[in-house]
């Protein structure tokens, strides 16, 4: 997929991602969010002391800590808080997969490396897959949190932002040129090596 878009195309992931789950007779639907990835070094500011917290502020603040350098606190976000509620670019949007009786609900975000920065100690190398309360599908506001391995934290929020249709990918169109056939070949191929995978199992 990285040969067609970047990592920070949430929206053509999405889209594939749901005609994906329609392929398999799986009910999803795509989730507005927030979505901001914290490393432990950030997560363990609120409980330092004072002269501790304002001095890794002051590193930051003075440029000694940058998205470049390696470790310090540090925090990325995907459609901050802000430009949800202005309503602004693309957005965050990843799949929804209300409870059944055989299943929990599932949050899936398709393109989660996106906030991927390991010389920043939050290592993100693939999608999430998470079990949310069932309400944070419908719920604008409701918030969800993903511990990391390396001891930070993904933090989503539900928002009511409706960006995510303006763009191209959405109507699976694409920018690229012949978009529409890239969309239905990536399609089309993730489907065949999940049947094949499927029947491998069996």
């Amino acid at each position: 997929m990285l040969e067609y878009f970047t990592r920070d195309s949430c929206v053509a992931a999405t889209r594939i991602g749901l005609d994906l789950c329609d392929a398999f007779g799986i009910h999803a639907k795509p989730i507005p969010v927030t979505m901001t990835a914290l490393n432990r070094e950030y997560l363990a500011i609120p409980g330092l002391p004072d002269e501790e917290r304002e001095a890794l502020w002051s590193q930051v603040a003075a440029g000694a800590v940058t998205a470049n350098t390696p470790g310090g606190p540090w925090r990325v976000d995907v459609n901050s808080p802000d430009a949800a509620a202005a309503d602004e670019g693309a957005g965050h949007v990843v799949i929804g997969v209300p409870a059944t009786p055989s299943h929990p609900t599932m949050l899936i975000d398709v393109s989660a490396d996106q906030a991927d920065r390991p010389h920043k100690n939050i290592h993100i190398p693939q999608p999430i897959a998470t079990i949310p309360d069932s309400a944070f599908l419908t719920t604008v506001g409701a918030q969800h949190t993903v511990a990391l391995d390396d001891g930070g934290a993904v933090v989503y929020q539900r928002t009511s932002s409706r960006t995510y249709t303006r763009s191209p990918n959405w109507r699976r169109t694409s920018t690229q040129p012949d978009g529409r056939a890239v969309f239905r070949q990536l399609t089309a191929n993730l489907i065949a090596e999940f049947r094949d995978e499927l029947a491998a199992r069996t």
